[in-house]
């Protein structure tokens, strides 16, 4: 067996490594140092949603129970959610969001831009 032989497999192989999917990491909203030191890391993020909003600008606002966290959708990005805005679909609800971590005014914040961001969870499911 030639040279050749021995790195053509290592060299189809590689690719691999550079798609391998890293772990999850999970918070709860109200883990505030934890979500601002993963800022611009992407994160699932669960909890209690309330209180949430819209400026006078459209933008939404979904807050936490207890939490500096909150998720923000800009009003550009309103026309991927045809199930209705995010403040109101969500509000009051045990939900699980998937995002980059990013910091506003010292508070961490995902922005919403898609639905498939969030997954609604039942009040009794463990999760993660």
């Amino acid at each position: 067996m030639n040279l050749n032989q021995l790195l053509l497999p290592l060299l189809l192989l590689s690719p691999l490594a550079l798609i391998a999917e890293e772990p999850k990491i999970y918070l709860a909203a109200t883990e505030t140092a934890a979500l601002i030191a993963k800022e611009g890391q992407k994160v699932t993020v669960y909890g209690n949603t309330e209180g949430s909003g819209k400026s006078s600008s459209g933008m939404n606002f979904v807050n936490f129970k207890g939490a500096q966290f909150y998720l923000v959708t800009f009003q550009s990005d309103l026309t991927q959610f045809p199930d209705g805005e995010p403040a109101d679909v969500v509000d009051g609800k045990r939900i699980a969001v998937e995002g980059a971590s990013s910091i506003h005014r010292d508070k961490p914040q995902i922005k919403l831009t898609r639905p498939d961001q969030v997954s609604i969870l039942e009040a009794e499911e463990v999760y993660p």
